[in-house]
């Protein structure tokens, strides 16, 4: 389940089964994560499922948000409100060091959601 901004001032959501399926522009990835897979990391638990949250961040001059592409992969893009410097000789890149993303993997759908809220306040000096 993801949500995604599909106009300038609107979001909604949509729900898939593969990464081509996560459209551009996506804001918030609920997944659940399927048995053998490298999240799972070999645990049986037929009974439990587990869930990962992806939660791309704004911060500073950059933006990032999520989108799939056609190998059923997830891309995280990110954005700079930089101005480019192209044509101009001799000028310094300037490298910023950012979080863009926070993800968390837990068996509790409900209970991940919290932890990545809790843990993006932490980060940020929110609380």
């Amino acid at each position: 389940m993801c949500v995604f901004r599909f106009k300038m001032w609107w979001m909604t959501q949509r729900m898939g089964t593969c990464g081509q399926e996560v459209p551009i522009e996506t804001q918030f990835l609920l997944v659940e994560v399927q048995s053998g897979s490298d999240i799972d990391a070999g645990e049986e638990q037929a009974a439990a499922a587990t869930y990962a949250v992806f939660l791309p961040l704004l911060e500073g001059d950059f933006r990032a948000v999520l989108q799939g592409n056609d190998r059923n992969e997830i891309e995280i893009c990110v954005e700079s409100g930089m101005c480019s410097s192209k044509g101009k000789k001799n000028k310094k890149k300037i490298i910023h060091k950012s979080v863009v993303i926070f993800a968390d993997v837990q068996s509790d759908e409900i209970c991940i959601l919290s932890q990545v809220v809790l843990l993006w306040k932490t980060s940020m000096g929110l609380i």
